[in-house]
Parts: structure tokens; sequence; C-alpha cells
């Protein structure tokens, strides 16, 4: 079995910035935020699928995130990472775009009959 190349920002952090420090004299004083670089962070969103259960009480969310990828179920399984992002909220990470096409085709979804939604982050 060939071992697949993981794209930069499946393993890359974003660059760390550097720590800002303000403290007001009044409550009306503007405030000016430094020019940051988002631009590693936009790239790694771009094929990322954010879900919620709709019901939170008796599901798990990490049963959720291991077995949707699976042959039988999204047929993904090597190309996506989900996380638990807490709150009844998940987040998956594709390598590519027909596999994050193709898994919103199939709306409305369910896990364990229980409803979640997903949308595109």
């Amino acid at each position: 079995m060939e071992k697949r190349v993981r794209p930069s920002w499946y393993r890359e952090s974003p660059p760390r910035q550097a720590p800002f420090a303000f403290e007001p004299e009044d409550e009306n004083d503007v405030v000016v935020l430094p020019q940051v670089d988002n631009s590693a962070l936009l790239a790694r969103l771009q094929l990322s699928l954010v879900g919620r259960m709709f019901h939170q009480g008796g599901r798990s969310i990490e049963a959720l995130v291991s077995l949707l990828p699976k042959e039988h179920i999204w047929d993904v399984e090597g190309r996506v990472r989900g996380v638990s992002l807490g709150d009844s909220r998940f987040q998956f990470f594709f390598d590519l775009e027909a596999d994050l096409q193709k898994i919103l085709s199939k709306r409305p979804c369910h896990f364990n009959k229980w409803s979640f939604a997903l949308d595109i982050k």
C-alpha cells in the first residue's frame, strides 16, 4: 500500500504571531490592531466542513468523527481528518474538493438515527 503525502496545511500550523500587549487608558480609546497574515489559515479552511448535532445528548461526536469517513458511509477514509470542536460541533478537513462536494451532495445527514447539519466553513 502506497503511503500518501499529506498537503502542507494538513501537518503545519499557521506561523505564530508576536504577542500584542495593550493597556487602555480610557474605555473610549481606539484600538489599532496589527496586520495579520491569514492566508495559511484561509487555505487550510478552504476544504473543510463544520457540523453540529441537532440533539446534544446521548451521541458521541468522537464516534461520528471516526465512523463517517468509512467505506460504507462516506467512502473517504484516509482522505479526510475529523476533529471534535466541543458543544456538539465537529469539523472535517478534506484533501480533495471532489470528496467535499460528494459529501455535501449526500445531505441531509444523520448518524445513529440523529440528524446533524453540515456546512462549508
